[in-house]
């Protein structure tokens, strides 16, 4: 059995997709595309995610699917964690489950307020924003005509959530909107825009900056800026030698291991 096998598994637990997109919050558009073979590696998150979901251990769904997942690495401190929960009898163990499913709640929870926040706040952006254009003195939307043709629009995706220009920012938590751009101040090539969240692209990109970036455009070399997605975070960064780097002297690059999963969102072409 293989990836494509989870609405099987799931029809045998009783369980829609629906559902298990609820439960385990990975959003339903990822679950096809990983029934659907087109994301191949989902990451060992997404895997424990679906895994508690169906109410199995990851192994057991591992085993299930006939998977063949490479062991995650574990830092020194996860496998202390892990060493003192198997020292623990089954009661403790079931309270620290309790806790561990409290926070995971209250984590989603909060991740969820996050990006109502932020849709709503988006609106509200791209109302005001169509407002004030509709609402310009007929002498100035002509002005704008003759000089600097503002008066063309650009409908772009705007991806909500973000990328992470510090802290990465979780890449599934993501939705689209249409919004609409000058058409002078878009770069050529692009189909897409982002916000920034953070500082450790300054002075290039400051927190709250929107790029403008060709989603799809995978061929970058040393040097230019992309979006990345590294173990399901998405992040802003300049490509280096086997490690993203920040172009803020406080941040370190990011270092790629062959155990990383790590992928090209596209290619970034200005800011606005």
């Amino acid at each position: 059995m293989g990836l494509e096998k989870i609405k099987q598994l799931s029809k045998i637990k009783n369980v829609s997709l629906d559902e298990l997109s609820d439960i385990s919050g990975v959003p339903k558009s990822t679950i096809n595309k990983i029934i659907n073979g087109i994301t191949e590696n989902p990451g060992y998150k997404t895997i424990l995610s679906l895994a508690h979901a169906l109410s199995l251990s990851a192994d057991e769904f591992i085993d299930l699917l006939d998977l063949g997942l490479e062991e995650p690495k574990f830092s020194s401190s996860d496998k202390e964690l892990i060493s003192k929960y198997k020292s623990l009898d089954s009661f403790g163990r079931r309270v620290i489950n309790s806790v561990l499913d409290i926070e995971l709640d209250r984590y989603k929870q909060f991740k969820q307020q996050q990006t109502d926040q932020h849709k709503a706040e988006l609106q509200a952006i791209k109302e005001e924003y169509e407002s004030t254009a509709m609402n310009q003195p007929d002498n100035i939307i002509q002005f704008y005509d003759e000089k600097q043709n503002h008066e063309q629009q650009v409908e772009l995706n705007y991806r909500t959530g973000g990328a992470g220009a510090g802290l990465g920012v979780d890449a599934d938590n993501v939705d689209m909107i249409q919004v609409s751009y000058p058409a002078d101040r878009v770069p050529a090539g692009a189909n897409h825009v982002i916000p920034v969240t953070g500082d450790s692209m300054e002075p290039t990109f400051s927190d709250g900056d929107v790029l403008f970036f060709d989603l799809g455009n995978d061929c970058l070399q040393i040097g230019d800026i992309g979006i990345f997605v590294l173990n399901g975070e998405t992040l802003v960064k300049e490509l280096g030698e086997n490690e993203l780097i920040s172009h803020n002297p406080k941040y370190k690059p990011i270092k790629i291991h062959e155990w990383d999963s790590v992928r090209i969102e596209g290619k970034v072409l200005g800011k606005m």
